[in-house]
């Protein structure tokens, strides 16, 4: 079995703009407020709150539909084993969440219970800036070098630990049009929607395009 840990979560979202303070103050006059025809006044303050929980929410549902990542975080990705279904093919473990940015640290318990730390000079790691497609490549490939051979391990659930950071940047402006699209139509659904209570399945026009605009984006 294997799971994955988020170790350092993003401090930003994929949509609205951020200004330079610290904290950065989050504004959604650019694109949200746009896009649903609103005149962003100081009576907005309430819809203000609602519509970045909608944001929030959408971010959560594109991740969860495409299986990748948006904004930067770091992950830990724990094995059982080097050959863990779902993860490793061919000798290739494919790290999830893409676009992957960089492996931090690849740890795991040798046969006598001590936790090492594999070289980085003895795997390779296909990252986005490394990938053939960047702006639709899928699962990060981390492989060893030639004539390397991956550690013995000791034989305890998670035996293995690959920190690594995903995402396409530190800000909205580095995610890719069609995910930030499909999330302007969930965030407009559920504004607009909101007072709504539905009885059985419903799948409204808007949500059908906006996973139509994340389709081709899904991590295989």
């Amino acid at each position: 079995m294997w799971r994955l840990a988020l170790i350092t979560a993003p401090t930003k979202e994929p949509l609205g703009a951020y200004g330079s303070g610290t904290p950065p103050v989050w504004d959604l006059r650019e694109d949200v407020y746009k896009h649903l025809r609103l005149e962003p006044t100081t009576e907005m303050a309430p819809e203000d709150t609602l519509l970045k929980a909608a944001v929030a929410t959408a971010r959560h549902t594109c991740e969860a539909f495409t299986g990748r990542q948006l904004i930067d975080a770091t992950w830990e990705l724990v094995l059982d084993s080097w050959w863990e279904e779902g993860i490793s093919r061919n000798g290739v473990l494919l790290i999830p969440r893409p676009p992957l940015r960089s492996i931090t640290s690849i740890k795991y318990l040798d046969t006598g219970g001590v936790e090492q730390t594999l070289a980085a000079s003895t795997y390779l790691a296909e990252t986005q800036a490394t990938a053939v497609v960047a702006e639709t490549c899928q699962k990060g490939r981390l492989y060893l070098k030639y004539a390397e051979q991956w550690p013995s391990l000791r034989c305890q659930p998670e035996a293995v630990k690959i920190r690594f950071t995903c995402g396409y940047g530190d800000g909205p402006d580095k995610v890719p049009l069609g995910l930030r699209q499909g999330m302007l139509l969930e965030v407009a659904e559920m504004y607009e929607r909101r007072e709504l209570s539905l009885v059985g399945a419903m799948v409204t026009p808007a949500v059908i395009t906006a996973e139509r605009l994340w389709w081709p984006w899904r991590a295989f």
